[in-house]
């Protein structure tokens, strides 16, 4: 199951979970329910450590994080690995001074309402979003539904999930003996791909 992500950063501090639940509470207009991580979670690393879930779907849950001001680099400094070239790139290291950004994790496979709304409620609560949301998106997910068309969404996901492992299952006879004749061919050609590697090396070295 793959991960699907979005980033909200605001000027200042984020606003808090409860806060994000009722902006996606009053845009949905569902209920909704969260389950905040205790200090033991949170520790020095997080000021909002959350899960967000829609009240009648609470197995399909969204993390909502955000970092304490700082707190990465200095994890990064205390573990040694500030230095490494990764941690340029490490989620929450180089967040703007004054800024604190909400980080939203969901997974592939999920109904993609409440990510959606999610995304909606912090750029509605003055956030700036990473990578906007499409306009199809924003006509589909910006609304208030009812319960029932929101199962119906589900039951729609569900009915698209069983064609796509029904039409894998199909082709899977097909797509295996491919599979196996392309690692087949890949060990068979290696060592020629080897000697012209080594010759071409060689002959790059022998030029003056």
């Amino acid at each position: 199951m793959g991960i699907i992500t979005a980033e909200a950063t605001f000027e200042g501090q984020a606003p808090e979970a409860a806060r994000i639940a009722d902006k996606v509470k009053e845009i949905t207009g569902l209920p909704m329910t969260l389950d905040e991580s205790g200090p033991e979670i949170r520790g020095d690393l997080y000021s909002l450590h959350a899960y967000l879930a829609l009240a009648h779907f609470p197995n399909q849950r969204i993390e909502l994080t955000a970092y304490q001001p700082g707190s990465v680099k200095e994890f990064l400094k205390t573990t040694g690995t500030d230095r490494f070239p990764f941690a340029r790139v490490v989620r929450g290291a180089n967040e703007p001074p004054g800024t604190q950004t909400v980080y939203v994790k969901g997974y592939t496979g999920q109904e993609p309402t409440l990510f959606f709304a999610t995304k909606l409620s912090l750029e509605a609560l003055g956030g700036r979003l990473r990578k906007p949301t499409g306009e199809n998106e924003r006509r589909e997910y910006g609304s208030r539904i009812t319960v029932a068309e929101l199962e119906r969404r589900h039951r729609k996901l569900e009915r698209q999930s069983l064609l796509a492992l029904s039409l894998g299952v199909i082709l899977l006879p097909i797509l295996l003996p491919l599979w196996v004749a392309s690692i087949v061919w890949h060990l068979v050609t290696m060592p020629w791909r080897i000697r012209k590697a080594i010759k071409l090396v060689r002959s790059n070295a022998d030029r003056p």
